[in-house]
């Protein structure tokens, strides 16, 4: 095996920096051996840059049908070279490897999009789905995968949608920092309007020490004092409601209120029921007298009375006339002409 070193820095204003990423090796092709009776199967593998932008990889010497193709994943750009590896006990620089002559070499000059980024924690042999990888065109085997952890990924299998994930080995999530110390408590000394009257009041201070100014918190941070912001945190979210409360005492009677205005007439109800009659009332006083009535009907005649007495006689009468003679007539004919002619006497006749 040969030890390669590979150092990689970006242009800064101070000359260079240290590039952050991954750097991964695929061999072009599998190899016989044995008199073609096995075939030995490079492994492709990831390494992940230092802080100082560098790593040791070891490779296995290629021939002269087959190279190794890297692919530098950084966080500035991603560029695939593919270079020969001499068999060497020295440790070579990846810089000073020769570019493979097997391809031209405008086949890995250009930039691709080969490093990419999921929403999601991924395991080894995990099933994607390429919609959700970032950029997902032109996915294909190799390609590695940033998942939100920082675990890298790498790309065995593409079908149709679909992408099955390999273990690298590789994160880019750093370590753990180092545990800082323990802050310093702060004590509230007072309040102040204005930061002059603080600073007239308190020109310097101690650590720890805080005064309230208009609802923010000044600080001494050791050579000055500092305002850390408002006291009060964000409004909260609504709470639940409370139990409900025992009932109030009754309270005093308000003040009569004026007279409203008279509402609108309202529409006729309907008849009530008939009520019970009434007691009668007493009697009213009398009247005035009525005009007099119509002349009403005749009534019936009443029971014959008891016969009176006799009357005293009354005096004599005086003669009367002759009366008038009654003549019989043979009948109704004779005694209409008759009575006609002779006023002087009454003619009559029966059947």
């Amino acid at each position: 095996m040969t030890k390669v070193h590979i150092d990689l820095q970006a242009p800064a204003s101070t000359g260079h920096a240290a590039e952050k990423g991954v750097v991964f090796f695929r061999p072009t092709r599998r190899l016989t051996i044995e008199d073609g009776k096995a075939i030995l199967t490079p492994r492709a593998f990831c390494a992940k840059l230092a802080d100082d932008g560098t790593v040791t990889v070891e490779l296995m010497p290629s021939g002269d049908d087959w190279c190794w193709e890297v692919r530098e994943e950084l966080t500035s750009y991603t560029f695939t070279r593919r270079v020969t590896v001499p068999d060497s006990t020295d440790v070579l620089e990846y810089a000073e490897l020769a570019d493979a002559e097997l391809v031209p070499a405008s086949s890995y000059s250009t930039l691709v999009h080969s490093m990419r980024v999921i929403d999601a924690q991924l395991t080894a042999g995990a099933t994607i789905a390429i919609t959700d990888l970032r950029p997902s065109d032109h996915v294909g085997v190799g390609d590695t995968v940033l998942d939100s952890t920082g675990e890298v990924y790498m790309l065995t299998s593409v079908s149709g949608q679909t992408a099955i994930v390999g273990d690298t080995g590789v994160s880019l999530k750093g370590a753990d920092g180092i545990q800082g110390k323990d802050g310093t408590g702060i004590s509230i000394k007072g309040t102040f309007d204005s930061e002059e009257a603080l600073k007239a009041a308190h020109p310097t201070g101690e650590s720890g020490d805080a005064y309230l100014i208009q609802g923010h918190i000044w600080l001494w941070d050791e050579s000055s004092w500092q305002d850390a912001g408002s006291l009060q945190g964000p409004k909260g979210d609504k709470g639940d409601p409370g139990p409900q409360g025992e009932p109030g005492a009754d309270g005093k009677d308000g003040t009569n209120g004026t007279n409203g205005k008279d509402g609108e007439k309202g529409e006729k109800g309907d008849p009530g029921e008939k009520g019970d009659p009434g007691k009668d009332g007493a009697d009213g006083e009398k009247g005035e007298k009525g005009d007099p009535g119509e002349k009403g009907d005749p009534g019936t005649p009443g029971e014959k009375g008891a016969d009176g007495k006799d009357g005293e006689q009354g005096p004599a009468g005086k003669d009367g006339k002759d009366g008038i003679q009654a003549i019989q007539a043979s009948d109704e004919a004779d005694a209409t002409t008759k009575s006609a002619a002779d006023s002087a006497n009454l003619y009559w006749w029966t059947t």
